[in-house]
């Protein structure tokens, strides 16, 4: 197939829409390599769109701005896909009439390949397509081939048949879309320009002036819409009567072979001209503007109870243990089913929760009801634990430290916790989110010696560096990541008393962990620091606070946030796991841009990566009969999570079918040493972990999960 070439717009100023900046400039773009191209909300972009293939090439243009042109050029690196911004009623161009069941609107991604060494201006296009041999008919072609040495010197290099090329592109004969296909011709005349340059922008700006004030120049006069119309007199051309976009009061118009009704399916058009990019700008039409406010708000409620409230599905019943470990912190263990009359030797889904998340998520409760439902009654017949990290799920702060994606030890202690309860019992991983990231890194760091025999994780991040660009440069991705910030703002607010202190912690006498004094002063000037941002982005959160105190000595504090998503992604850890692991993403989660797919990547026969077409981020919602619409009363609807069923077809095969220990590699034992504290002994064993069970009010405690109260302003899900 031939190479397909495209031009595509952004603007590079700031301009709001329904109070979110759409700028998306050349540097913009240069930072975060790849982009999804949403919010194109017209037709014919839409087909033209569709129309691209991985690997073609693109012009990238600057619009609606004071010098619009191209700045760049780039690849299509994502064939068209559904566009998910058109159905988040929060974004600048939601389309009340389109939903995920039957997709309106796609998008592709465009990676950034490099910029234009020279700027080629709108300006100067319009300049040379004015340029009388710039027009010519086939039949000339030879004698316009005699013609290049009168093209002015400043651009002769491209010729004639480059500045007729040039003259044909649509940008200035169909200048309105936003996406436009280009032939080679003028892709070959540009790429000269942007390479060699030689013109003065100056004078092209003298030259447009002057045009403008005359009428008159070399047979050229302005269209209607800007551009310049060659006429036979030199004289102005009256333009033919039309009807302007905001004028064409519900009449029909036909783009390609779709028909469609402005006044009722259209809510937002593309700009004219130099004005359009790939943001289409709202229509001022009252009427319309009140249906999408309405079909908005609907869609948003319906959106509110779908994702919002599963506090009446998927009952279980915890019973929480708290360890305190030997650096003074504490976590909170919640078992299920508590009081189990279960074998002793019975599996244990060892579960990590989300960023802000605990035990009473729905994502873990979809998976832990039917796991551990005894085996009469149709479940599993396992045990399962949650290991609520430190601040999270009602868990106190009790040293100046929390948890992060990077920090293994707290999940390492458990399992040394429980193979010293049970024995006999396998150790099942189960992770989610930041969580799963977690138990990657754990699953790597420890290899054939992992207490975890298998492990199932779902929406892990993976590559950190590259979340937190997608995290900065998308619009969603913008709402996420501020939502997880303030996440993690409100988990540091509900434990003033134990991080405002100087002071360090003093955890037991018999403890073989001395607490530093000065990381106890960093972590506590990190969270005066954090307090004092005003609504932040995940990315400065962590450059405040997670850096310094989301994990503990040596590895913390780090230098910044880059150093800690370099520090604790596990993308680059799999060829390292050396137990059965089976991870599942979606490509359509806003949180999580990159999985290791490769065989470079995975690395070993011992993980297998799944992706989903759809999920979003720890989503995976399906009813049980029908599709999702607005004004569905969503409490009849039976929401079920698709993961749920191959979640749970792997732990049950990674319990009952696959063999669980190596004898060439027998884990650590794990002991009660004389002060109490349950230690694993032998080689590689850590110095200085260790735990302790402690009472603690809600110790012992029975704890019903669907109304478990999350900390006042954490959002679920994450």
């Amino acid at each position: 197939m031939a190479e397909q070439l495209w031009l595509l717009k952004a603007e590079p100023d700031s301009r709001i829409v329904k109070g979110k900046d759409v700028k998306f400039s050349v540097d913009d773009f240069e930072s975060v390599k790849t982009s999804p191209w949403e919010g194109v909300r017209n037709y014919e972009a839409r087909n033209v769109m569709k129309e691209m293939k991985t690997g073609d090439k693109a012009l990238f243009y600057h619009s609606n701005c004071k010098t619009p042109g191209i700045a760049a050029f780039a690849e299509v690196s994502k064939e068209a896909y559904p566009d998910y911004t058109a159905w988040d009623s929060s974004h600048p161009y939601y389309d009340p009439k389109s939903d995920s069941s039957s997709p309106k609107w796609y998008m592709v991604d465009l990676t950034f390949a490099r910029r234009a060494k020279h700027f080629v201006s709108l300006a100067l296009l319009k300049h040379i397509a004015q340029f009388p041999f710039a027009s010519g008919s086939e039949d000339a072609d030879e004698e316009l081939d005699d013609r290049d040495s009168v093209l002015p010197e400043e651009w002769k290099y491209i010729g004639v048949h480059g500045a007729r090329a040039i003259k044909d592109m649509n940008l200035l004969n169909r200048g309105r879309l936003s996406v436009q296909r280009v032939q080679k011709p003028a892709w070959d005349a540009i790429t000269l320009l942007a390479e060699h340059g030689g013109w003065d922008e100056a004078e092209l700006g003298k030259a447009k002036g002057k045009a403008k004030g005359s009428g008159k120049s070399k047979g050229i006069s302005k269209d209607e819409n800007g551009g310049k119309k060659k006429t036979r007199s030199g004289t102005k051309k009256k333009p033919q009567t039309q009807a302007k976009p905001t004028e064409r009061k519900g009449k029909k118009r036909v783009k390609g072979d779709e028909e469609e009704e402005e006044a009722d399916d259209a809510s937002t058009e593309e700009h004219e001209n130099e004005g359009e990019s790939y943001h289409p700008r709202p229509r001022k039409r009252k009427k319309v503007e009140e249906k999408a406010d309405e079909a908005s708000k609907a869609d948003a409620e319906a959106e509110d109870d779908v994702a919002g409230d599963f506090t009446n599905v998927d009952k279980v019943i915890y019973e929480r243990t708290y360890l305190r470990l030997m650096d003074g912190g504490t976590l909170g263990l919640d078992f299920t089913p508590p009081g189990s009359t279960f074998p002793d030797d019975a599996p244990i889904i060892v579960v990590c929760h989300g960023l802000t998340g605990g035990s009473y998520e729905a994502y873990v409760r979809a998976v832990l009801a039917p796991a551990c439902t005894p085996v009469s009654a149709g479940g599993l017949g396992y045990r399962a634990v949650v290991v609520n990290f430190r601040g999270c799920a009602g868990v106190p702060v009790t040293s100046k430290q929390l948890y992060s994606a990077g920090w293994t030890e707290d999940l390492r202690m458990v399992t040394i916790y429980l193979a010293h309860k049970y024995p006999r019992a396998p150790q099942l991983g189960l992770g989610f989110s930041l969580g799963a990231n977690v138990m990657v890194r754990y699953l790597a760091e420890e290899g054939e010696r992992s207490r975890l025999t298998s492990a199932c994780v779902l929406g892990n991040p993976w590559d950190l560096v590259k979340n937190n660009w997608a995290l900065e440069h998308n619009f969603l991705g913008k709402q996420y990541s501020k939502g997880m910030a303030n996440n993690l703002v409100n988990v540091l607010k509900q434990h003033s008393k134990a991080l405002e202190k100087v002071d360090p912690p003093t955890p037991s006498p018999t403890s073989k962990y001395e607490p530093s004094a000065t990381q106890a002063s960093l972590v506590c000037a990190a969270y005066h620091a954090t307090l004092a941002l005003r609504n932040p982005p995940l990315s400065v959160f962590d450059n405040t606070f997670t850096r310094v105190g989301g994990g503990g000595p040596p590895d913390w504090p780090l230098a910044s946030a880059d150093a800690y998503y370099q520090h604790s992604s596990s993308h680059h850890m799999v060829p390292k796991v050396r137990k059965p692991l089976l991870a599942i993403n979606s490509t359509d989660d806003p949180v999580v841009v990159h999985a290791p797919t490769s065989p470079e990547e995975v690395g070993s026969g011992w993980t297998i990566v799944a992706l989903t077409d759809g999920g979003g981020h720890l989503g995976w919602f399906e009813p049980s009969s029908g599709l999702i619409r607005v004004g569905t009363d969503v409490s009849k609807l039976h929401l079920r999570r698709w993961m749920t069923k191959p979640a749970l077809e792997w732990l049950k095969l990674a319990a009952e079918v696959l063999v669980h220990g190596d004898p060439e590699y027998p884990p650590r034992e794990a002991v009660r040493d004389d002060a109490g504290w349950i230690r694993e002994i032998g080689e590689g064993a850590r110095e200085g972990l260790g735990c302790q069970t402690v009472d603690i009010d809600s110790g012992g405690d029975l704890i019903d999960g669907t109304e478990l109260k999350k900390a006042s302003g954490v959002m679920q899900g994450l």
